[in-house]
């Protein structure tokens, strides 16, 4: 099988970088190319206009974009693009923390904990754009709320962070980003209930940490078995399947556009 040549020169440095550790990891499948007819094009999230540029890379022949470090956009041109790309047979990946393996695994456990907690509480150490930061937290706890169909929020922040309150079917829901300066990123999300704790841990310290996972109760602890990769690689693995076995893409342009859309109404 050949594999799917991939293009990444329009990308940020962080970004490139990242993305080239990740692909050489799957060498069978994907293999970075600076050749003009590449298979998958990468798309920075940061980059101002990624949306209206992006349908080029489709025009110029690409078979797949991924949409790296998302942050901000307007929502109903994401849906464009997703209807585009639709239409011409693409497959778009979007990189997200929701496809991380142990979230992925925890994931219906902590949806039948939420009606009954007292508290949601999410903290982001970031290392760049707080905007991309929030969002990543925002996507995680719709992936476990269904919506947040908030009834009280309020929120606040600068360029050295955020913090936002809002509540979902009456849970206190407490997110909050932080420049990490020389530290790695990182993200922690708490659930608490009266009668359990959960704990997820994201470690960007390493291409491969697992990220934690742990549950405590009256009886004592419980940690969720490690599994060492992130949810960077696992997003290439999706966009390689949806090319080469017309697989379905868990988290695409319509879930980034729900995302941006909640976001911006908080």
């Amino acid at each position: 099988m050949t594999a799917l040549t991939v293009a990444l020169g329009a990308t940020d440095p962080v970004t490139r970088t990242l993305n080239e550790t990740v692909l050489a990891t799957l060498p069978a499948r994907l293999a970075p190319t600076s050749g003009p007819d590449a298979d998958v094009v990468v798309v920075s999230g940061l980059a101002p206009g990624w949306i209206d540029a992006a349908p080029a890379a489709l025009r110029a022949g690409a078979r797949g974009l991924l949409v790296a470090r998302p942050a901000t956009g307007d929502p109903g041109a994401l849906r464009a693009l997703a209807e585009h790309a639709a239409a011409t047979g693409a497959a778009v990946a979007v990189e997200t923390l929701v496809v991380d393996p142990a979230w992925s695994a925890v994931r219906p456990r902590l949806r039948a904990s939420l009606p009954g907690a007292s508290l949601l509480h999410g903290v982001a150490v970031l290392d760049g754009a707080p905007e991309a930061g929030r969002l990543e937290q925002i996507a995680l706890v719709r992936s476990i709320s269904g919506g947040l169909k908030t009834t009280a929020v309020a929120s606040g922040g600068d360029e050295s962070g955020y913090w936002i309150s809002a509540t979902v079917g009456g849970v206190p829901i407490s997110l909050a980003g932080t420049a990490g300066g020389a530290g790695a990123p990182a993200l922690a999300i708490d659930l608490l209930a009266e009668t359990e704790h959960w704990k997820v841990r994201f470690d960007a310290s390493a291409p491969a940490a697992p990220t934690q996972v742990t549950r405590f109760d009256a009886d004592g602890g419980e940690l969720w078995p490690a599994v060492y990769e992130r949810a960077h690689r696992v997003v290439w693995r999706q966009l390689a399947a949806a090319l080469l076995e017309g697989s379905a893409i868990p988290y695409g342009l319509g879930d980034l556009a729900a995302d941006l859309a909640l976001a911006q109404a908080l």
